[in-house]
């Protein structure tokens, strides 16, 4: 037989889940116009900023209409000017003049979205970040809505998870979680930034966000176990959860008592609620300086 001598400590409980990281821009770009894809500006890993040209459509066919237009546009103000002038000097019609302007401004408007078009052309990184994938290929053809690169700004990451509907009232911004990463052998710590108000209907559950200090060896999608707080007492009688017995609708540990000057196995009722990774918090029942039995209590 074997004994503890049992004292005061700090037990706690927490709740236990997966998530997997995210990345607030974690963005698939695709062409605003489809045609046919005839430079690649990039390559994977690359590191692009917002605006920056990663990709070229045949655009030959609106350079030549832009061109057009321009020699309309000249054509159309030497039109437009000379009526103006002429109109000044109270020389032609009013018509005539109205006719010119409506003709030089209407080609403007034409060569303005043209113009806008041929821009459409450049496929432009939405989000500043890292091109982590090209899914297309130089001659492919292309279309508005098909994924072309993968920008990732992975100085934005965060964990996502999904918790039951009963945990709603115990989880809140702010909570404080542990997090582990089985594949990278690491733990850190993190506070819950958002924790959802709406129940989805479908599973029951909520959603909430932890995010991520900057680490390179962090990847989206990598999985996560959390530990989150759901019950901290900072003095309690703890033991071992096998040393407890339960038969019917009462529970029991053993101790050892000095009784006649020698020690005895003594059965003591005791309540508890939580219990945690083998360790449960007894309510009541037991107090300091027992000495529970660890080993024997089953002979």
């Amino acid at each position: 037989v074997t004994t503890q001598d049992l004292k005061f400590q700090p037990f706690t409980n927490y709740i236990e889940i997966m998530g997997k990281v995210d990345a607030d821009q974690n963005t698939n770009v695709s062409t605003e116009i489809p045609g046919t894809l005839i430079k690649i500006h990039v390559i994977v890993g690359q590191n692009v900023t917002v605006g920056q040209t990663i990709g070229e459509i045949d655009n030959s066919v609106s350079i030549v209409a832009v061109n057009e237009l321009k020699q309309q546009l000249e054509f159309a103000k030497t039109l437009y000017e000379k009526q103006k002038n002429l109109w000044e000097q109270k020389i032609g019609s009013e018509l005539q003049y109205l006719n010119a302007k409506n003709n030089y401004e209407s080609l403007q408007k034409r060569l303005a979205t043209t113009n806008q078009q041929l821009g459409m052309a450049r496929i432009k990184a939405p989000v500043s970040g890292v091109i982590d994938d090209i899914y297309v290929k130089t001659g492919q053809t292309v279309a508005p809505g098909m994924p072309c690169f993968r920008i990732v700004n992975f100085n934005k990451l965060k964990i996502k998870a999904e918790l039951a509907e009963s945990f709603a009232g115990k989880i809140k911004e702010g909570n404080q979680v542990k997090l582990f990463f089985p594949d990278l052998k690491l733990e850190t710590e993190g506070k819950v930034s958002y924790s959802s108000r709406v129940i989805d209907p479908v599973n029951r559950a909520f959603k909430i966000e932890i995010p991520l200090a900057t680490n390179p060896d962090y990847k989206p999608n990598m999985l996560a176990k959390i530990k989150i707080v759901n019950y901290y007492s900072e003095k309690s009688i703890v033991v071992p959860v096998n040393t407890v017995r339960t038969v019917g609708e009462e529970s029991y540990v053993l101790v050892a008592e000095t009784k006649n000057g020698k020690l005895r196995a003594t059965k003591k009722i005791v309540t508890f609620v939580n219990t945690y990774n083998g360790m449960t918090e007894i309510t009541s029942g037991l107090a300091e300086g027992d000495k529970l039995i660890t080993v024997g209590y089953q002979e």
